[in-house]
């Protein structure tokens, strides 16, 4: 099987408060949730070694970060309110040249608004965050990669429900 090189060559974002805004030429930089598993050391008491990690059975929280250029005012009327926030992507494959779309959609709040530092010779920005995220979903080419949703419990990564055996076991 031939390797791809994809690599997220351009993309925008919009709140579903802001109906007629799309954020795109503005968009200077974005930072998308890594997908982490908690573990804790352990050093029992049994033999030499080194240390064991085991999994908490928990997962880092998402967050997502952007930073702007310019005065995004208008966002200030999202702040700290639930809102679905999309982001689109182009995705080109370095070696074919095809492109391929990449969506996210995260259920969270604009939590931070942060006017970042001016001088002479550098554009104004702001730097954004999106926190409280309760529901996440990826998608690329059509395909579903990650779903994610902290009230039903569901999350499903490549189709596969990483939780469904847990939820069945708790009665939920």
């Amino acid at each position: 099987m031939a390797e791809n090189i994809r690599i997220l060559k351009r993309v925008s974002a919009s709140c579903n408060l802001l109906p007629g805004d799309l954020l795109k030429n503005t968009i200077e930089e974005v930072g998308f949730s890594s997908l982490e598993a908690v573990y804790e050391d352990f050093d029992g008491a049994g033999p030499k070694g080194p240390t064991v990690e085991f999994s908490t059975g928990a997962y880092e929280k998402l967050s997502v970060t952007m930073k702007l250029l310019g005065n995004q005012s208008q966002l200030l009327t999202v702040f700290d309110r639930p809102a679905i926030w999309t982001f689109n992507g182009v995705v080109e494959d370095e070696i074919s040249g095809d492109k391929i779309g990449w969506h996210l959609h995260y259920n969270g709040k604009l939590a931070k608004y942060e006017p970042d530092g001016k001088s002479r010779k550098t554009l104004h920005t702001h730097s954004l965050a999106l926190k409280g995220i309760m529901r996440a979903e990826q998608i690329e080419n059509g395909t579903e990669l990650l779903m994610w949703d902290y009230v039903s419990g569901v999350f499903r990564i490549h189709g596969t429900d990483i939780n469904e055996q847990e939820r069945q076991i708790l009665g939920g």
